[in-house]
This record gives C-alpha cells, structure tokens and sequence, in this order.
C-alpha cells in the first residue's frame, strides 16, 4: 500500500508528522496493493500519531525511501533496540514477505479504521509456523 506523495522529502515527511501530532489524525487515499484484500486501492485511511509501541499486527504508515508506506507490524527489531535504534519489521498481506527493518523516526503513524482480524491474525501465524519447519 502506498499513498500519492511522489517525491517525499525528509522536510515534507517531517512536516506531515508534525499536522498529524498537532491535528490528531490525517486521511490518505491509498494507491498501492500490497494490503489487499482488506484496504484497497482508492481507499482512504486515517492516521493517528504512535502512542508508545506499535503491537504485532498494527497497520503502521511509514516513510520508505521518497513515498508513504503502509504494512502491518510483525515484530519489533529487538537487536537494533539493543544498539540504540528502535526498528520495526513490517510485511504487506498481499505478497506476505517481510519488509527491510523501518527505523521508529520513520513511522508517521497507525491507520486506526482498519484492523487485521482475529481468523487472518491466526493464519497469518499459522503460515509462518509452517514455513519456518520446512
């Protein structure tokens, strides 16, 4: 899933975290497919500012290179928060691969109009248990 921002500068993307810490929320239209079937594309979602950690299976919009990303969280990067960096490790549910690690200073916020549910949590667990005795 990525939103229309072509172009996000590090000030942009400063600027948008701070409207959104200061308004509370902002809406994106989405443009990308990697959260289908439950976002789809020319949805809109809302985005609220992180409140402390981001919990396993949180849709997180973050900063991915020059555009806005969103994934929902796997797991957070123990290793880096040992070095001094906080990342979290992110995955689409279309294409199931995870994400490279997202530097916290890099998360703009959590979509909060939708979740992951219950029986896709479950198998999204499932299919990773099976992949790892292989």
């Amino acid at each position: 899933m990525n939103s229309e921002t072509p172009g996000l500068t590090p000030a942009l993307f400063a600027k948008l975290k701070s409207e959104i810490e200061s308004a509370g929320e902002a809406r994106f239209r989405i443009a990308g497919t990697s959260m289908l079937p439950l976002i789809r594309p020319g949805e809109i979602i809302r985005v609220e500012p992180l409140q402390g950690e981001p919990e396993k299976f949180d849709i997180l919009v973050f900063k991915a290179d020059d555009r806005l990303m969103g994934h929902y969280v796997w797991h957070l990067n123990e290793l880096s928060a040992v070095a001094g960096e906080k990342t979290v490790v992110t995955r689409g549910l279309y294409h199931g691969l995870e994400d490279l690690p997202v530097p916290m200073e890099s998360v703009l916020g959590r979509v909060t109009n939708f979740r992951i549910g219950f029986f896709r949590r479950l198998l999204l667990n499932l299919s990773a248990a099976f992949r790892r005795r292989r």
